[in-house]
C-alpha cells in the first residue's frame, strides 16, 4: 500500500508523513463535507457521499439515492427554481463535472 506514496528511501521519510497526513485530512474533511451536504439537500440515501469543492445551487431540489456520490469539484446547478435533479443508486459524478 505504501508504494503508492513513498519510494522505500530513508531519506524521503518527511514526505511520506506530509502524503499520510494530506491523505488523512482529506478524508476527514470529504467526511465532514457528506454530513454537512446530506442535511442540505431535498434527499440523501444511505451511504452518499459528496466531496470538498463541490457548488450546489437549489439543493432543495436534488434527491441522492442510495450508495451515490459527487466528486471533488463537482457543480449541480440550474438557472430555474422549480427545476429538479434526482441521481440515482451506484451514480459516481467524478472530479470537475459541471
Amino acid at each position: 500500500m505504501l508504494d503508492k506514496i513513498w519510494n522505500r528511501k530513508i531519506l524521503s521519510l518527511p514526505m511520506l508523513l506530509v502524503q499520510l497526513l494530506t491523505i488523512i485530512l482529506g478524508r476527514l474533511g470529504d467526511l465532514f463535507i457528506s454530513i454537512l451536504w446530506r442535511t442540505n439537500l431535498g434527499k440523501a440515501g444511505k451511504g452518499t457521499k459528496i466531496q470538498i469543492g463541490t457548488i450546489i445551487r437549489y439543493p432543495n431540489n436534488i434527491s441522492l439515492a442510495e450508495n451515490s456520490s459527487i466528486g471533488r469539484n463537482v457543480e449541480i446547478n440550474t438557472e430555474f427554481t422549480d427545476s429538479k435533479c434526482d441521481i440515482v443508486a451506484y451514480l459516481r459524478l467524478i472530479k470537475m463535472c459541471t
